[in-house]
This record gives structure tokens, C-alpha cells and sequence, in this order.
């Protein structure tokens, strides 16, 4: 016969020691816990208090902004500068990043080359721009745009010209005409500018009085480059060599010959064959009827 063994009763021991232990442990991670959280939230609300004291402080404010230009050929700032800079009395001084507003501004005004947003000492803002400098203008969708010694071109917002009937480059007035900026036209943008900006700074400063007239200069296709005078023949100067000895070599050349009494009446046109040799069209006077 075989007996069942009953089963043995499952006995549940509570040892007060142990839960002891289990609540000190919890209670030795939560404390650091909520203390940190405690005082993080009383400096953010110390923080709060005092930036709106710091604020409301006047040494804090704006108490005025000064536009200047870099040199006296800079001028006056461009129309709304001063409102693009956003900055006004009473505003925070330190509410707002000089680099990010220099940044802004010279995106904004192509035609400034730097500009410089800097805080005083007696809560001021001062502002101190520098337009860029022009070698020639060329006209480009419907205005005139500066061209810079690199070849950069950017709005010249001072000269606003009507444009003629046909849509194209329009007429020159007197004013432009005096402008001491050359007119350019087909001369492209950037670095492949650069031979014929420098070869007019050389040209410019040919002391003969025909070159003092001239004004504009266009580049063919071919790469002649042909310069209009106010006073004076049209010249094809031919290909561009960027040589200051070339140049005054071959403006003697043509002095030579437009004082030859042949042409006492004038040229049409005047072409170089080559750097020595000139070929020219007299300018023929119309008899009295």
C-alpha cells in the first residue's frame, strides 16, 4: 500500500530588517533627486527675475544709434539702411548679435563692401559702412550696375536713367556722360574681367586730351575692344594687352597721326592694323547749299 505525503505548507517570512533596508536605499536616491530638482527650479525662476530686472535696468537700453560712413567718399547710407538695421532707442542692447546684423545688412546691400554694427560704452550703437568702389558701370536688365576691381557686380543705385523706346541701353544724358565712371558692354562678370578693369586704370591715365573724352568701351566677340570719345573718332584699339607700355606706345602712335594736317577736318574712325601700323577714316565736312 503506498501512502501519500501531503504537501507542506508554504510559509511566508516578513523580516522587518530587510524592508528597513529597501526603504533607506529608495530614500537615498530619490533625496539627491529631488533636491537637484528643487533647485533647478528655483534658478531658472532666479534667472527669470533677474533678466526681467536686467531688462527693465536703462543702462540695458538702446540710447541712440549712429549711422557714419568710412571715409567721406562713402557718403550717405543707402535709402532705408537705417530702418534695415532694425535698431531704435529703447531697444535691448544686448538683445540682438552684431555679426548676424552685418551679415544681414551687407546681404541686403550689395553695395556696401563692409559694414560694422558695434555697441559703445554709453549704452550706443554705432554703425560704420563702406560702400564699394566702381572701376566701370554696365547696364544690365533695365539699370546700372557697378563693376569692382574683381569683376563684382552690384546695384548703382544713384544712376536712374530712362530707358529708351527699344528696351535696350538708353541714351545718354549729360550727367552720365560726365560721370567719371566708363561705360562697358560686353564684358562678362567676375574673374574674366579683370584684364580689361586693369587695362582701362592704365588707359585712364593717358595724358593725351582725346583720351580725357572717353566713356565707354565695348569688347566684340572677337575679343577688339572698341572705345567711344565724347570728342572724338571711334577707335578699334584691337585685342586687349594688358601692358602699360603697350598702351602709351600706341596712344603716342595716334597722337602722332590725329595731328597730321590731313586730318585737320578730323576722323570718322580710327582702327589698329596692328600695335604700329593705323588705318583711317577722314571725317568729311558737308559743303553749304
Amino acid at each position: 500500500m503506498i501512502r501519500r505525503r501531503r504537501p507542506r505548507s508554504v510559509r511566508v517570512a516578513y523580516r522587518p530588517a530587510r524592508a528597513r533596508y529597501r526603504t533607506r536605499a529608495a530614500a537615498s536616491v530619490l533625496k539627491p533627486l529631488l533636491l537637484i530638482a528643487v533647485g533647478a527650479a528655483v534658478l531658472a525662476w532666479g534667472a527669470g527675475a533677474a533678466r526681467e530686472a536686467w531688462g527693465r535696468a536703462a543702462w540695458t537700453r538702446v540710447r541712440g544709434v549712429a549711422v557714419v560712413p568710412a571715409t567721406l567718399q562713402d557718403g550717405a547710407p543707402p535709402e532705408g539702411f537705417e530702418r534695415a538695421a532694425g535698431l531704435s532707442v529703447g531697444d535691448s542692447l544686448f538683445g540682438f548679435s552684431t555679426l548676424a546684423t552685418d551679415r544681414r545688412l551687407r546681404s541686403q546691400f550689395p553695395e556696401l563692401a563692409e559694414v560694422h554694427v558695434r555697441r559703445t560704452l554709453h549704452g550706443g550703437v554705432r554703425i560704420v559702412f563702406q560702400r564699394r568702389r566702381a572701376a566701370a558701370k554696365v547696364w544690365n536688365d533695365g539699370q546700372w550696375l557697378g563693376m569692382d576691381e574683381e569683376g563684382g557686380l552690384f546695384p548703382l543705385r544713384v544712376f536712374a536713367p530712362e530707358e529708351d523706346s527699344l528696351g535696350g541701353e538708353p541714351p545718354l544724358s549729360a550727367l552720365e556722360k560726365n560721370a567719371p565712371l566708363p561705360i562697358l558692354s560686353g564684358v562678362p562678370a567676375g574673374a574674366a574681367a579683370r584684364p580689361v578693369l586693369v587695362f582701362l586704370d592704365i588707359f585712364r591715365r593717358l595724358p593725351q586730351p582725346w583720351a580725357k573724352s572717353f566713356y565707354k568701351m565695348k569688347l566684340a566677340p572677337s575679343g577688339e575692344a572698341v572705345l567711344y570719345f565724347k570728342d572724338g573718332p571711334l577707335l578699334r584699339w584691337g585685342e586687349i594687352v594688358v601692358d602699360e607700355g603697350v598702351v602709351f606706345a600706341k596712344a603716342e602712335r595716334l597722337e602722332r597721326v590725329l595731328r597730321d594736317p590731313r586730318l585737320k577736318d578730323g576722323a570718322e574712325s580710327v582702327r589698329f592694323v596692328d600695335d604700329r601700323r593705323l588705318a583711317v577714316k577722314p571725317k568729311i565736312l558737308k559743303e553749304p547749299t
